[in-house]
């Protein structure tokens, strides 16, 4: 008995010791002055920011997409081999088509920004932020494709499913308008939410108007959309500068496809791009 009481009295001083060691530590550490004390009474600062990037598409598809025949003509299936030879049974010639589904599948890009700053007051900040974004999407079309085994045959007798994959490259010339809130400063990080709107230009758009080869037809876009712009961040001040990291959601709002009376844009309602980009800042 009384050796367990002489353990359990080591072990409580042994503990109090060690807080007593600890104390002044992490008080001294606590009380350290914060990075960059008056980073953000400056009035305006600047910076940049590398992201990485992904594209997407919010496609809107007409009713009954699968129900919706379209006849075969050059036009309408425009890199679709109108006929195929079959081992067993000889020549078959296709008659009509539709797009069974559609989905956009997105790729990874990247995104060089030139950050500028304005001060408006104690928490919210003014930024504009002009950028260049580099991505693609694939459109992925599951075709239903109608053929007949003679060219004297009404209707299609035998049919096949395809897949076809159309890459839309873009190149995002942005000019972007944010509001920055950010919480009270605790130390030395911050974290924050912006929000906003920006102007973008496809310069890739058009690039491939007068350039399609055979069997490679191109989706083609407008060259211009709106985007609104929603992010949360958290920014991290260090000796010489502030470190950001920051997520962003943009949603375009306008329809961009161009139509051009085929298989690949006639059961398209609307389609509008959508990016989420993770990026780090340096101001």
């Amino acid at each position: 008995m009384k050796t367990t009481i002489k353990n359990n009295l080591f072990i409580l001083l042994w503990v109090v010791a060690g807080i007593t060691v600890q104390l002044p530590a992490r008080a001294q550490r606590d009380f350290n002055p914060p990075n960059l004390p008056k980073y953000d009474v400056q009035p305006y600062h600047f910076g940049f920011q590398i992201s990485i990037n992904q594209m997407f598409f919010t496609i809107n598809t007409i009713g009954n997409m699968p129900e919706y025949i379209i006849p075969y003509s050059s036009e309408k299936f425009p890199d679709i081999t109108p006929s195929y030879q079959s081992e067993t049974s000889g020549r078959y010639y296709l008659r009509s088509g539709s797009v069974y589904s559609l989905e956009s599948m997105p790729r990874l890009g990247f995104t060089i920004s030139i950050i500028g700053n304005l001060r408006l007051m104690e928490y919210f900040d003014l930024r504009f932020i002009p950028s260049l974004a580099f991505g693609e999407r694939q459109l992925v079309y599951d075709l239903n494709l109608n053929y007949v085994s003679s060219e004297t045959l009404p209707t299609p007798d035998t049919s096949m499913r395809a897949i076809m994959k159309k890459s839309v490259t873009s190149t995002y010339l942005e000019f972007p308008l944010y509001i920055k809130y950010k919480a009270k400063r605790l130390h030395n990080y911050s974290p924050y939410i912006i929000a906003g709107a920006k102007y973008s230009i496809d310069l890739a758009s058009e690039a491939r108007k007068n350039k399609d080869e055979i069997n490679n037809k191109h989706i083609k876009l407008f060259r211009s959309d709106i985007f609104g712009d929603i992010g949360v961040g958290v920014d991290f001040y260090n000796n010489w500068f502030k470190l950001g990291v920051e997520l962003k959601m943009s949603y375009g709002v306008r329809d961009m496809l161009r139509r051009e009376d085929n298989i690949y844009t006639d059961v398209i309602d609307g389609l509008n791009a959508k990016i989420f980009t993770l990026g780090v800042t340096f101001e």
